[in-house]
């Protein structure tokens, strides 16, 4: 039996954790070597992988992520809707605006502090969605429908006011705690 054949290519590219990079370095690994592979009848069975694996593995992972972020997001939106729909009724179409609103707020508030779409930040976003659509559901279901507009709004506050409250203080507590941590991932989650 044959042992495979291995060959080194040196190049000049430079690794790096960033996925723009990893992806454009990728990108050229396989315009520059499959033509090549591709046009040799006895590399047709043949690829090729960096020297050191943990590079494609990383690459790989994040290109996984970037891809089921979007349909995370998309799922969750979508159960969102369906809960305040459910609970709400008329209201859900003002309660989904105002999640969506939420939602792309915050993500723009991440790509403006610099953040790159990673585990961390998929995770944050999902939970983004969890957390306004609490906080929505609190308001949506004290809004008495009966009442004039100002006074359905006032008892809405005054109904969510104590669940929200503790809500909130919860959260940045749990946050609190975290911001002096020296691990980048727990200095971005205090951060959120």
């Amino acid at each position: 039996m044959e042992s495979p054949a291995q060959a080194l290519l040196p190049t000049k590219l430079v690794y790096s954790h960033r996925f723009a990079n990893l992806s454009a370095s990728f990108e050229l690994l396989d315009q520059t070597i499959k033509p090549i592979i591709n046009g040799d009848e006895d590399l047709l069975r043949g690829w090729y992988t960096t020297e050191w694996g943990v590079i494609s593995q990383w690459f790989d992972l994040q290109r996984s992520i970037i891809q089921d972020c979007k349909q995370s997001f998309i799922v969750s939106l979508l159960v969102v809707l369906l809960f305040s729909a459910v609970m709400l009724r008329l209201n859900s179409i003002y309660a989904t605006l105002t999640i969506v609103s939420i939602v792309c707020c915050t993500l723009g508030m991440l790509l403006l502090l610099g953040w790159e779409i990673g585990v961390l930040e998929a995770v944050i976003l999902v939970v983004v969605v969890g957390l306004s659509f609490d906080y929505t559901l609190h308001f949506g279901a004290t809004m008495p429908s009966k009442v004039c507009p100002m006074h359905s709004l006032q008892m809405a506050i005054r109904g969510a006011i104590r669940p929200i409250l503790m809500s909130t203080v919860s959260s940045i507590l749990a946050g609190a705690v975290m911001l002096f941590a020296e691990t980048h991932a727990f200095f971005q989650v205090e951060i959120f």
